[in-house]
């Protein structure tokens, strides 16, 4: 019975985790990495929240910077004020 109980959540969860956004291959990766995955595969939209989130945490990150312009753009945004909202 605790086999089958084991099996059951073990099923549970990885259903769980496979119906993420985030693919597993970058769940450990830092933000950065994780938005240039997103942008590399034309996610600009989850890209761009990666990317905002990490750069709350780096406001000098001149990397970030153009590629929250660059979503923003491929997104149709203008300002930031326009994401914030």
């Amino acid at each position: 019975m605790k086999k089958a109980l084991l099996i059951f959540c073990f099923l549970v969860c990885t259903g769980v985790v496979h119906a993420q956004s985030t693919s597993i291959k970058t769940f450990f990766n830092s933000n950065v990495k994780k938005g240039d995955y997103f942008f590399d595969h034309f996610a600009y939209r989850n890209a761009l929240g990666i990317y905002l989130h990490a750069f709350e945490k780096d406001t000098s990150n001149i990397h970030l910077l153009e590629r929250i312009g660059e979503c923003q753009q491929k997104n149709g945004l203008r300002s930031l004020s326009m994401v914030l909202t």
